[in-house]
């Protein structure tokens, strides 16, 4: 998993192995750092915005085996592709 912040305090950093920028650089240089500058065998990328988060009562295992279960099977995107 790579994970990217903009910005994040140090005992943030303390604790996640991230791709930090500080000052930060705004979403779409982060999302192309995170995709290109990667040199792993991750064949999906998933992107929360800062806004983004699970509804209230939504189990975090069985949503992340939901998601896993669907992109084994999809081409191209799963989700909204861009902010409504």
């Amino acid at each position: 998993m790579r994970v990217g912040l903009d910005a994040v305090s140090p005992r943030t950093r303390a604790v996640v192995d991230v791709v930090c920028a500080d000052p930060q650089i705004y979403k779409y240089p982060m999302m192309r750092r995170l995709a290109f500058d990667y040199r792993g065998d991750a064949t999906h990328m998933m992107w929360f915005d800062d806004d983004s988060c699970l509804l209230p009562g939504v189990e975090p295992l069985a949503w992340l085996g939901a998601v896993t279960q669907r992109a084994a099977t999809a081409t191209g995107s799963l989700g909204a592709t861009r902010r409504r």
